[in-house]
């Protein structure tokens, strides 16, 4: 008897695999689409924006004319702990759309990590059935996904293999691109919603200096800055930040950050991992500032 069988009232999905690496690494790659990208989906008409609120936009090709669609949102996200979000599809069984809660858990012991995906609200055993595939089938992909990083991580301690630490965060804020771009440049509006102190604004061809307090001072080297467009600056052990700006048909605006330029080493993988959060914190809150 199947687990759907066995239930009464909306079906509950519980599914759990065992990771070998820390709760960082599992949460990170999830955090950068892996866990989305093991599903198979189809890349270049889905998206997804990883901080809370952020949306979700998945697609997948069909043999009928319409793809099948995912839509949602991050309602939580506890680094290393949890992530959050609705599931929203249309049901060709049911002629309508289907309202679903997704809890992505993570727990480390012993250097081992065991992850669990409590997918919630099914009305049918057909849903809860193609849904245990398709979770099944993404828990075999991301242990895929995870084991050709360690092959990597092995490699660098050897020596003999690179590793691209470079990352890209976007979000998409619900404020104009100029007020957007505004409010990355001005050191008056970031101090306002990020823990930092600046000692001036984004400036081509200047340094500003960056204070985190007890998480040190960093000095940024604008190389490129325009308007309403984009700002690259290079900060730390040589890592290249670029913030790209473009507004999108419905009056937001898309917030892109690339990074790259870390050594193939396990600090520096550890210096990428650190970043991203933090890249990612900026993100969020630059978005809950917009939008208040």
């Amino acid at each position: 008897m199947n687990q759907a069988a066995q239930q009464t009232g909306p079906l509950n999905l519980n599914i759990s695999r065992v990771f070998k690496c820390d709760a960082k690494t599992l949460f990170t790659a999830i955090s950068e689409g892996k866990l989305f990208e093991s599903c198979d989906y189809d890349a270049p008409n889905s998206n997804f924006s990883f901080d809370k609120g952020g949306a979700i936009h998945l697609e997948w090709k069909s043999d009928g004319d319409k793809p099948i669609v995912v839509e949602g949102q991050f309602t939580n996200i506890d680094p290393h702990h949890t992530i959050e979000f609705s599931w929203d599809f249309n049901s060709s069984e049911l002629g309508r759309k289907v309202e679903t809660l997704v809890t992505v858990s993570i727990e480390e012991s012993g250097g081992k990590s065991t992850m669990s995906i409590f997918h919630r609200g099914f009305e049918t055993a057909a849903q809860f059935d193609d849904h245990y595939e398709g979770w099944t089938d993404a828990f075999k992909g991301l242990k895929k996904i995870m084991r050709e990083l360690k092959a990597k991580l092995d490699g660098i301690e050897k020596g003999h293999i690179p590793l691209d630490l470079s990352f890209t965060l976007a979000t998409n804020v619900d404020a104009p691109l100029e007020k957007v771009f505004q409010a990355v440049q001005s050191k008056e509006l970031v101090e306002t919603y990020f823990d930092c102190k600046m000692s001036q604004d984004f400036t081509e061809g200047q340094s500003s200096g960056w204070d985190f307090g007890k998480h040190g001072k960093f000095e940024l080297k604008v190389h490129q800055l325009i308007e309403n467009q984009l700002i690259k600056f290079e900060w730390g052990h040589g890592v290249h930040v670029c913030f790209s700006f473009c507004s999108l048909s419905d009056g937001k605006t898309r917030v892109t950050i690339d990074a790259t330029g870390w050594q193939n080493t396990q600090e520096h993988l550890q210096d990428s991992y650190d970043e991203c959060e933090g890249w990612r914190d900026f993100l969020a809150r630059l978005r809950q500032f917009m939008e208040a």
